[in-house]
């Protein structure tokens, strides 16, 4: 699964390394392409892939190392919507 997901995330999104950001490269429903994938109703940045919720950090850390995080990841920084790949460690 953890594979087919990092695929899927090449698929639709671009990685913004400054700011932690995925960007779409296609249009989604009510989100063009170019835009910042994602919400923050929750507290933290949240997206959506292939009708399955993920917190954004979470893969970010699958963007870089090639798997899900086994435990909590901690900001840094404790900015809780900072997901630069810099800023999350293991908790």
């Amino acid at each position: 699964m953890t594979q087919e997901l990092r695929k899927r995330l090449d698929e639709l999104f671009i990685y913004d390394e400054a700011n932690g950001a995925f960007i779409r490269k296609k249009n989604a429903p009510k989100s063009p392409a170019g835009s910042i994938a994602g919400s923050t109703a929750s507290g933290v940045w949240v997206m959506r892939v292939d009708q399955q919720h993920y917190a954004r950090a979470r893969l970010v850390w699958l963007w870089h190392t090639g798997a899900l995080p086994e435990k909590v990841l901690i900001k840094r920084n404790g900015d809780s919507f900072d997901d630069r790949f810099s800023n999350l460690r293991l908790g």
